[in-house]
C-alpha cells in the first residue's frame, strides 16, 4: 500500500533531478505547475529549473506543501506508468490529500486547491498569537499526565499520536516553552517542530469562516481503492472526504498510530512511502513491533539518492521474491 507524508521530508534540491530525467515525471509536475499559479502566483517548473544555489522550494512556507504534493503526484505519475498500482492507501497529515488524488477520490484540480489554500492558511494562522507544534518522546498516556499539571492542558493538546514512544503536541508558544521546559527536567527528550503554527489543533479555530468559504464547490468522489483516515485511523469513504471532514483534520489530532494498526489488521505488510524523503518508516515499523507484525517500508525517493533510490524500489515491487526476503529479514 501507499503511505504519504506531509511537510517535514522536504530538503534543497528535491525533485530536481526527477524533473530533469524523467518525462513522465515532468509532465505531472507541469499539470501541478498550473494549478499552483492559478491559486498562488508562483511558478513551480521555474523554481524546479533554478540553479541548485538559489533553490527555495525546501525553506519557504508558502512552497513547502504545494511542492511536496506535487513531487507525490510525480511520483504517482511514474508508478503507474511502470504499471505498479496501490492496493490501498493512506495519508498522513495533508498528506492524506496526495492519497485521496491517488484513490480518485479528489480531481488534480480540488486536490491542488486544498494544499495552494493550506499554504495560504498557514501564512494568516502565523500573523495570530505565536504557536507551534512539538515533539515529546513519551507515550501518549504519560504524556497527557503531565499534560494534567499546572495549566498545561489549558494552552497545549496532543496534535499527533506518531508511535507508541513519539507523540506530537501544539499549542501557544509560551505555553509550549514552559511544558518542554518541564519535560526536560523530568529527563525527557523533546524538541521544537518549527513550523510556525498549532497544525491538528483548536488554535486553528479562527480561520474557521475562511476555510470553508475558500473549499466552497469541492467535489470528491466514490474511492478506487481503500482510503485510510488520520482523523479516525479507520477507512473513509470517498464521498465523505468533504470540506467538514477537512476541517477536522486541521483541527484534531492525527490517529497514525490508528491509522496504520488498522492497516495491520486488514493485512497489508508492504508500506511505500510517497515522499521526497521518508520520515515515516521508524514509526511504522515501531508499530507494527507493537502488534507484532513483519512489514516491508520502502522509500521512493531520498536525499542521498533520488534516481537509484525509486529505481530500488520499483525494482523490489516488481520482484515479489526480493521483498519477501525483506520481509523475512524484519
Amino acid at each position: 500500500m501507499f503511505v504519504y507524508s506531509s511537510r517535514g521530508s522536504q530538503w534543497p534540491g528535491m525533485g530536481q533531478q526527477l524533473f530533469a530525467k524523467e518525462p513522465v515525471f515532468q509532465e505531472a509536475i507541469r499539470h501541478c505547475d498550473e494549478e499552483i499559479q492559478r491559486n498562488l502566483g508562483w511558478s513551480l517548473v521555474e523554481e524546479f529549473t533554478k540553479d541548485p544555489k538559489d533553490y527555495q522550494l525546501h525553506c519557504r512556507i508558502e512552497y513547502i506543501q504545494p511542492t511536496v504534493t506535487s513531487i507525490q503526484f510525480g511520483l504517482n505519475a511514474l508508478f503507474r506508468d511502470r504499471g505498479i498500482g496501490a492496493a490501498a492507501v493512506a495519508g498522513f497529515s495533508m498528506g492524506e490529500v496526495a492519497a485521496a488524488h491517488q484513490a480518485g477520490v479528489l480531481s488534480l484540480s480540488d486536490a491542488m486547491r486544498i494544499v495552494c489554500n493550506h499554504t495560504k492558511m498557514m501564512a494568516e494562522q502565523r500573523k495570530l498569537k505565536p504557536s507551534n507544534m512539538a515533539y515529546v518522546y513519551l507515550e501518549l498516556r504519560q504524556l497527557q499526565y503531565y499534560l494534567s499539571l499546572h495549566d498545561f492542558v489549558e494552552n497545549i493538546s496532543i496534535a499527533v499520536e506518531m508511535s507508541p514512544s513519539v507523540t506530537v503536541v501544539a499549542g501557544q508558544s509560551d505555553a509550549l516553552e514552559r511544558f518542554l521546559a518541564f519535560l526536560r527536567e523530568k529527563g525527557t527528550s523533546c524538541g521544537i517542530v518549527d513550523i510556525g503554527f498549532a497544525f491538528h489543533s483548536h488554535e486553528m479555530s479562527k480561520l474557521e469562516p475562511d476555510f470553508f468559504e475558500s473549499l466552497r464547490g469541492l467535489h470528491p468522489s466514490s474511492e478506487t481503492i481503500p482510503v485510510y483516515s488520520s482523523v479516525s485511523g479507520k477507512r473513509l469513504k470517498g464521498i465523505d472526504f468533504n470540506v467538514p471532514y477537512l476541517w477536522q483534520m486541521y483541527t484534531q489530532p492525527a490517529l497514525f498510530i490508528t491509522q496504520i494498526r488498522s492497516l495491520l489488521m486488514d493485512g497489508y505488510q508492504t508500506f511505500v512511502e510517497f515522499s521526497p524523503n521518508p520520515i515515516l518508516t521508524n514509526s511504522i515499523l515501531e508499530i507494527a513491533r507493537s502488534v507484532n507484525k513483519k512489514v516491508v517500508c520502502l522509500p521512493t525517493i531520498s536525499q542521498e539518492n533520488e534516481l537509484g533510490c525509486l529505481e530500488l524500489t520499483m525494482h523490489a515491487l516488481e520482484t515479489p521474491n526480493e521483498k519477501a526476503t525483506w520481509l523475512d529479514q524484519q
